[in-house]
Formats: C-alpha cells, sequence, structure tokens
C-alpha cells in the first residue's frame, strides 16, 4: 500500500533467507527513531544566531532543522566517601549524529546503560577543575540459544551453534578530565558521544561527596516543546525591599522549591533554596553607573543548557546585562561570563532591574507576574527633581498659562529610561492648581482611553488632585496632558508625575 512506512518487500513465493528477517528489525527501528528524531526538531528554523526566521532555505534547515540530542531517564550521581569515584545511576538517552547513516540505520541513536561505578580523577591540590561523564552509543548481544546453522549450502550439513538472539542499546561510560583552573571550563566531548554531567571539582577535594554534578544534557522535550523558550515554574527574581547599594543584585526567589524552564527547546529544573543564586555581570556589556537624566534599566537572564553548560552548583547561572531582550526572550547580542561567551540560544531572559540615576547603585524592586515596581529611593547627586524626567524619579514643573479650554498639550514628560520590552507603563500624576480657573485635565495615550482629572474649585491651591493610570508606549516616548476646559492664561500649577511600574514582557510557557 502507497504511503506505508518503510518495510522489505518479499514476493510470495520468495525464499526467507535470515539476513531478511535482520533487515525487518532494522527497518521497524529506523522508523520509529526517525520519528523521535522528528518531535525534537524545532519546526519554524528560527535561528538564534541571527535573530531570523527562515522556513524554506537548505542552509537555515541545515542549521536549525538538527534534532536535538539529550536524556529521556536522566541518572542520578552520588559521591563516595573516601574515593574519588562515583555512583552513576541506570539512564537513557538519544543522540543525533550528522552525516550519511549506514543503510537501514536511523542518525538518532539511542543510549542505555545501567548503574555502575564511574571513576573520576584526582582534583587538583591548587585550582579547581570540571570532569565530564559522557556516553557513546553500543549494542549488547543476550539471549543465547542454540540453533542449527547451515555450514554447507551444497550438502545442506547443519550444525547446531549458539547464537544471540537480541540485540539491546546499550552505552559506553566515559569520563573526560578537564584542566584545572581559577576558571575552569567543561572538557570537550568526543564527536560521537552524549556529554551527561559535568562534575566540578573543588581544589584539594578529600573525596567525591565534594564534587559537584550538574546536568550537561537536559531532557528532552518533543514538539511543540522543542522550538519553546521560557518560563515554566518560577524563575522569579527578587531584590532586597527599600535596599540600595553599589553592586546590589537580584537573586531567584528562595520561597520557590522547584524552578522550572525551557532554553532553545531543553527542558531545565533546579532547586533555588540553599544555593543563592546571585546576578553577576555580564563582562561583555557590564551594567555601569546610570545617567544622571534616568534610571538605567538592565535585564536579566538565565543561561544554560546543552548551549552553555555550566558546570557549577545549579545548571544555570543569572546574569545582569545591558543587552536588551527580542520578543522570544532571546538577548539581542551574546553574554560573557567567567571567561566563556554565552551564545544567545543559551539565555532566557526573565526580568529587569536598574540603576539608580547617576550612580551605579541596585533599586529596590517588585515582581508582580509580568510587571515590576520600582521603589522610591532617596535621591543621588545629580538626581533631577524638576523641569526634567527620570524613571521612578518625577517630573515636576511650575506651569502658567498652560492655554485656554483646550489648550496646547504639555509634552516635555519624556519616558526615557523606560525598559525595551515595555509596551504598558503605569504612572502617577498630581496636579496642584495654585491661582486662576480651574479646569479639567486629560492624560493622552491611556490604556482604554484618557485619563481624565477634574480639579473641583473648592481644591483651589489647596489639595492635590491625583490619577494613577496605564499608558500605552508613545512611540516617541512623551506623554501628553491637556487642558481640556477652564483653563486660562492667568491659571498657575504645580503638575508632579512619575512612573510606577513596568510591563516586562516575559516569555512564559506556564504559571
Amino acid at each position: 500500500m502507497p504511503g506505508m512506512r518503510s518495510r522489505m518487500n518479499q514476493s510470495n513465493r520468495e525464499q526467507v533467507i535470515s539476513s531478511d528477517l535482520n533487515r525487518i528489525g532494522k527497518l521497524a527501528n529506523r522508523e520509529a527513531q526517525d520519528a523521535d528524531a522528528s518531535r525534537a526538531v524545532r519546526p519554524d528554523f528560527y535561528n538564534p544566531a541571527s535573530n531570523a526566521f527562515d522556513d524554506f532555505s537548505a542552509s537555515a534547515r541545515a542549521a536549525n532543522a538538527v534534532p536535538i540530542s539529550g536524556v529521556t531517564k536522566p541518572p542520578s550521581l552520588d559521591g563516595i566517601t573516601s574515593s574519588f569515584s562515583m555512583n552513576l545511576g541506570a539512564g537513557e538517552g538519544e543522540l543525533y549524529v550528522a552525516g550519511t547513516p549506514a543503510d537501514d540505520e536511523s542518525t538518532y541513536q539511542l543510549l542505555r546503560w545501567a548503574a555502575q561505578t564511574v571513576s573520576i580523577g584526582n582534583p587538583d591540590p591548587s585550582n579547581p577543575k570540571v570532569c565530564t561523564i559522557y556516553a557513546t552509543p553500543a549494542d549488547s548481544l543476550t539471549d543465547l540459544q542454540s540453533r542449527n546453522i547451515l555450514t554447507d549450502p551444497a550438502t545442506r550439513i547443519l550444525v547446531p551453534a549458539n547464537v544471540y538472539k537480541t540485540s539491546n542499546p546499550l552505552a559506553t561510560i566515559s569520563v573526560a578530565v578537564g584542566t584545572a583552573a581559577a576558571f575552569p571550563t567543561p572538557p570537550a566531548v568526543p564527536a560521537g558521544s552524549l556529554g551527561l554531567i559535568d562534575v566540578y571539582l573543588p581544589a584539594a577535594s578529600a573525596d567525591s561527596t565534594a564534587f559537584i554534578p550538574t546536568r550537561r544534557s537536559q531532557r528532552l522535550i518533543e514538539f511543540p516543546g522543542s522550538s519553546q523558550h521560557g518560563i515554566l515554574k518560577g524563575c522569579v527574581p527578587v531584590w532586597g525591599y527599600a535596599t540600595e547599594a553599589v553592586g546590589d543584585s537580584a537573586q531567584m526567589d528562595a520561597s520557590t522549591a522547584v524552578n522550572r524552564l525551557v532554553i532553545d527547546g531543553e527542558l531545565l529544573t533546579f532547586n533555588r533554596v540553599g544555593y543563592g543564586l546571585s546576578a553577576a555581570a555580564d563582562t561583555a556589556h557590564t551594567p555601569g553607573s546610570a545617567p544622571a537624566g534616568n534610571d538605567m534599566p538592565t535585564y536579566l537572564y538565565l543561561c544554560g543548557g546543552r548551549n552553555f553548560p555550566v558546570s557549577l552548583a545549579l545548571p544555570v547561572v543569572m546574569i545582569e546585562s545591558t543587552v536588551v531582550p527580542d520578543a522570544l526572550g532571546y538577548p539581542t547580542a551574546t553574554l560573557a561570563w567567567n571567561g566563556r561567551t554565552i551564545p544567545r540560544a543559551a539565555a532566557l531572559y526573565v526580568g529587569v532591574a536598574f540603576k539608580v540615576a547617576n550612580s551605579n547603585r541596585g533599586k529596590s524592586l517588585f515582581y508582580d507576574g509580568d510587571w515590576v515596581y520600582p521603589q522610591a529611593h532617596t535621591p543621588v547627586s545629580g538626581y533631577p527633581t524638576s523641569g526634567g524626567c527620570s524613571i521612578q524619579g518625577f517630573y515636576e514643573a511650575n506651569v502658567t498659562g498652560f492655554g485656554g479650554g483646550g489648550g496646547p498639550s504639555l509634552t516635555a514628560f519624556n519616558l526615557a529610561g523606560i525598559p525595551a520590552p515595555s509596551t504598558v507603563v503605569e504612572i502617577q500624576a498630581d496636579i496642584l492648581i495654585t491661582s486662576g480657573p480651574i479646569g479639567v485635565f486629560m492624560i493622552n495615550s491611556c490604556v482604554g482611553g484618557p485619563q481624565v482629572l477634574n480639579v473641583p474649585a473648592a481644591q483651589l491651591g489647596t489639595q492635590v488632585q491625583s490619577a494613577r493610570a496605564k499608558i500605552a508606549r508613545p512611540a516617541s516616548d512623551n506623554v501628553e496632558f491637556t487642558a481640556t476646559s477652564g483653563i486660562t492664561s492667568s491659571s498657575t500649577m504645580i503638575l508632579n508625575i512619575r512612573p510606577t511600574g513596568f510591563n516586562m514582557n516575559i516569555p512564559r510557557l506556564g504559571r
């Protein structure tokens, strides 16, 4: 029947020989493993390196439609007292090997291994190093049985012999030993093998109970997860409330016991409690001091996975950078940390932080889902308090002759320094009419329509009229305030405006 999976053709009167039976099994295995490979391929051919989609060109397909290698049954790894060996648990994985496969075989190979003791190597007395446990595909022949074997076709002589009737996938476990250094990096894994676990060996470790394992290959995700990049659970940064100090950095939320994220189609899980995962500076794009005019947003990324095996206590590292994320949560440039380049495909945007204007102090923040709310802070030298704008500072102006009813709009309030991913800003506007006729004001560009501020006559010069509104980010970053009625050229007022929150547009795959 046309359209069936690959199969061996056999005529009704053809003699069946043993190689035919072997081929039937090979074809069935190839079809099953090729199906696994197709489910682990990014379907849209997005290229994180160039930030481009291309569903048609051969070069895009070759670069981005490669099946993901990884584990389907992650193994355990335990240290052994008074030994530099470790106990590796049983596990299973799948490995894509580029190139032309042998006839009837898939390029997607299955690896399976039993629990065993693995010799990691001796730690260096002065510097740490990283050793990598990896698996290489093999076969295991089992089920030995007696069969009559045709040894002479001419005389039809059959001789009994023991033959293996079953071939099982197997993996040979080996260890690649890294080089000791102040900032060690994982060793290269041989071609045709799957890196399983990076083991960090602190200098002068007494035994392997002091070694720190990190998964080199994470759990595979089938389509549509193979093309996803985002947060599944947790991964919420926190900042010390009302603390501002040089070098203040965000941490992962300690109240979330389990954090899960997908980095370029690979599932990573880690436990924040007890590790103190704090933001490290991107050494290629280091956040320095903020300008005098406004607070400076910085961007937090969790980095890890097959594109950047971290080889520390956690499978990820959190990086604070000035690099802006794209719409899918990848940084728009490569990052750097610990002397190593972090490719775009290895970084996931998880939040915004701020440096206080005219300083390198970290601002206190409050995260609520995909919103960030900067907390008020003590102004520093050079921080504008009037006639200008600053994020979570304020715009303050003494306005005279704002115009008659329906007069000109005030557009001097510019949202300089707003985080690049933000499309909506929450602002607080306070108006005090100090003399002249009272009136009605309108904040334009608001989500859901303009926000009206009505100043009653009884409040003239005595009470501030306030409104909080969420405004859609204007193309020019200018926010307009319009006098709609009751204002004359002799009216005077004090206008205070400050942003109080920003949406961050974090890529989330679940809650």
